[in-house]
């Protein structure tokens, strides 16, 4: 899992999805995919937290952002 706790832009954070999304997801749900390593099935999944809190997101993005650890938990799993 990779968790960003300090992002600090919000355009900062879109570069970041967009490259994480390009090597570890996909289909037009972008979906997560499984990479097999090591007889494990390691599954990925990109968290950020805002700044200023989740509402100044892009719509498209909010999925990889979380504002508190309720949120955060729900994501996780």
């Amino acid at each position: 899992m990779f968790v960003d706790p300090k992002g600090t832009e919000y355009a900062d954070g879109y570069r970041k999805i967009d490259g994480y999304s390009t090597i570890f997801e996909t289909g037009e749900k972008k979906e997560s995919r499984d990479f097999s390593y090591n007889g494990f099935v390691i599954n990925t999944k990109l968290l950020l937290k805002p700044k200023q809190g989740i509402a100044s997101v892009l719509e498209n993005y909010r999925r990889y952002w979380f504002d508190n650890f309720t949120d955060f938990e729900g994501k996780i799993s």
